[in-house]
């Protein structure tokens, strides 16, 4: 899978200086926004760094909160997507998975390498007795949202 943040390929298919191209594939600006409003700080304090234990707990309640998901529900934040996706795909709970299509073909993908088989829902209302459920929010390729935050 090509995936991006290959930002050398790129530049030797293509011809242009590295130090003038922005690759949004990989969601990390080397160039990070400046100084001077509530955006930029935030961005300058997590989005150029690591996120030490308190921020990164904030980040997942954050998230838990705004996606108003039950208790039961294990929010994680990880160092990239497609980080996350493997992990899913191995520490998933055995039994019936499901995902909200269309969306990034990454999810198939990583959980086919494991095996694991991966079912299409239109929505929620499809995932049934699924033990996992991959809801992308908002969706890829279309942005739709599920619900709003």
């Amino acid at each position: 899978m090509n995936h991006g943040g290959n930002i050398k390929q790129a530049k030797d298919r293509y011809g242009f200086v590295i130090d003038d191209w922005l690759d949004l594939s990989t969601g990390i600006n080397p160039h990070a926004w400046g100084t001077g409003t509530l955006a930029n700080l935030v961005v300058e304090n997590d989005l150029t760094r690591l996120l030490d234990t308190a921020s990164q707990q904030l980040l997942v309640d954050s998230v838990s909160k705004i996606c108003r998901a039950p208790v039961t529900l294990t929010v994680v934040a990880t160092p990239g997507t497609q980080a996350g996706l493997s992990w899913m795909a191995n520490l998933a709970p055995e039994g019936d998975a499901a995902i909200v299509a269309p969306t990034y073909t990454g999810h198939r993908e990583a959980w086919t390498a494991v095996g694991r088989p991966l079912r299409n829902i239109a929505n929620l209302s499809g995932a049934g007795d699924a033990t996992t459920v991959i809801l992308v929010n908002p969706d890829n390729p279309r942005w739709k949202t599920a619900f709003a935050g």
